[in-house]
């Protein structure tokens, strides 16, 4: 319902009070009705006294059912001024005043000046007109006009975090439009208060008291200086590694920079907050096995999905270049007879997407994160590991000297017989030095990397295969055997089961 919850402001009270006058004994109105108090007339008597607390629980009273009578009636929305204006005609000329007239007619087809001009005809009282009803109609019709101010809610609410912009000043009741010192903008702050203006200051009609978790800076600023913090970065559940300066959220404890085994860890996101330090809108409660549980601010957080990978052996290996190896101790498992060339190259798809981690995927490739760059070395023996995490150490900083070696990490594969090499937090602007990097690292590790890669061709009888080549052992190919006999069971297909060889 259109006005249901308005209540009179402090100005219509005023109105209302300036032209009921204040009678703490009983008297007759115009009208000769019983009044007493600020134009209060139920249960009014002659000889009747009360105390000014009372006559102000009266009015309190009178003005609720007018302004529930105003609801009732009216069917748009008002703003505050023009509803202070009716409540005060409401209270003066009593509760039915609107129902089916024309007033009601203007109002509900938000013809405003209409409205304001016939209120002005209820001026009589017993067939005359009263100076007193002409004076009130008139400051009646012209706070129905006035344009309210403030003129809208504040855009910003009690408990948001908001974003200081530069230039921004502090409020001039308190030092004179002060601008913002430098070190203190574009970063987020709580709001504690809001109060209105007593006139619009540019496009500003509040000032807002700002606060930080970080430190004790607390001012009032204007409105229009301060915008909400966008949505959180990262969401519940999420992996994600911290920055190599990354320090711990102060709201719980003292702010320090975070020791390095903190930063070689992937964390998963438990809880997100919003809070108000430095430059972060939001601070997260991440988690790990080995180190538990650690509250850190959003600037300090790095996502891990996977945003773009380019196009090597290690995802498609279809492209794969290393060659079929046949020195009679490595493994291929193979299906032939697959009747067409679209089946043979969906099986292989699959293959590649479900067998990949048992593979061994020797090669370096580029990864793109939403916020970094990232050059991994894959497929490394353990044996050979230390040597090509210091190879990758010497080339990067070959590249970017100011790389900070804490960002590189091995990091065993699932089975635990190859390791990773992952030169990490790569400024996502240094594509063409990571690019170059990798081609580096390729050339250097080539004769160290052996492929296991899947593929498919066509037989000399016009039919297609499809192969898992260069696998290390008989055990492996076994086990890859046995997984492509539950995929593609050839039994009952027009291809035979997968069967394992020596590459010889």
């Amino acid at each position: 319902m259109a006005n249901e919850g308005m209540t009179i402001s402090q100005k219509g009270v005023t109105l209302v009070k300036q032209f009921e006058g204040l009678r703490l004994t009983a008297y007759q109105d115009s009208a000769g009705v019983w009044t007493i108090g600020y134009g209060h007339t139920k249960g009014g008597y002659a000889g009747m006294s009360i105390t000014q607390a009372q006559a102000e629980a009266f009015l309190k009273e009178d003005l609720l059912t007018h302004a529930s009578g105003i609801s009732k009636y009216v069917k748009v929305q008002l703003n505050q001024n023009q509803f202070d204006a009716l409540a005060s005609f409401h209270f003066n000329l009593g509760p039915n005043i609107l129902y089916n007239s024309a007033l009601l007619s203007y109002l509900n087809s938000q013809q405003w000046q209409a409205a304001a001009t016939e209120m002005k005809r209820y001026v009589y009282s017993n067939g005359q007109i009263l100076q007193g009803l002409v004076n009130r109609r008139a400051a009646e019709a012209a706070l129905f006009l006035e344009a309210p101010f403030p003129s809208r809610p504040c855009k910003v609410k009690v408990g948001n975090i908001v974003l200081l912009s530069g230039g921004a000043k502090i409020t001039s009741p308190w030092s004179s439009n002060e601008p913002i010192p430098a070190n203190r903008v574009n970063q987020y702050y709580k709001v504690e208060e809001i109060h209105t203006l007593n006139s619009k200051w540019e496009s500003s009609e509040y000032e807002v008291l700002i606060s930080s978790n970080e430190t004790s800076y607390r001012k009032w600023i204007y409105e229009q200086d301060l915008s909400l913090a966008p949505a959180a970065k990262f969401n519940v559940g999420l992996k994600v590694r911290l920055s190599t300066a990354a320090t711990n959220a102060s709201i719980h404890w003292s702010r320090r920079v975070l020791e390095k085994k903190y930063l070689g860890q992937e964390y998963t996101i438990s809880q997100v907050a919003p809070t108000a330090e430095s430059r972060s809108p939001y601070q997260y409660l991440i988690s790990s096995p080995t180190l538990g549980n650690l509250w850190v601010l959003e600037q300090d957080l790095m996502d891990r999905t996977i945003w773009f990978i380019t196009n090597e052996p290690f995802m498609n290996q279809g492209h794969n270049q290393n060659p079929e190896v046949k020195n009679g101790t490595l493994y291929k498992t193979i299906i032939n007879d697959i009747p067409l060339e679209s089946g043979a190259k969906s099986m292989a798809e699959f293959v590649r997407q479900n067998t990949w981690p048992m593979l061994t995927n020797g090669n370096v490739f580029l990864i793109e994160y939403p916020t970094h760059l990232m050059v991994k070395v894959v497929g490394i023996k353990p044996e050979w590991t230390d040597y090509m995490t210091s190879e990758c150490l010497r080339l990067t900083k070959g590249q970017i000297p100011t790389y900070n070696e804490r960002d590189m990490k091995v990091v065993p594969q699932a089975d635990k017989k190859y390791n990773w090499v992952e030169i990490d937090n790569l400024p996502k602007d240094w594509q063409a030095i990571s690019n170059r990097l990798r081609g580096n690292l390729r050339e250097k590790f080539c004769q160290y990397f052996l492929s296991t890669r899947v593929s498919y061709g066509k037989q000399s009888d016009g039919k297609f295969y499809l192969q898992i080549i260069n696998i290390e052992n008989n055990e492996r190919a076994v086990e890859l055997a046995t997984k492509l006999k539950r995929w593609f069971p050839g039994d009952t297909n027009a291809y035979t089961n997968a069967q394992v060889f020596l590459q010889k």
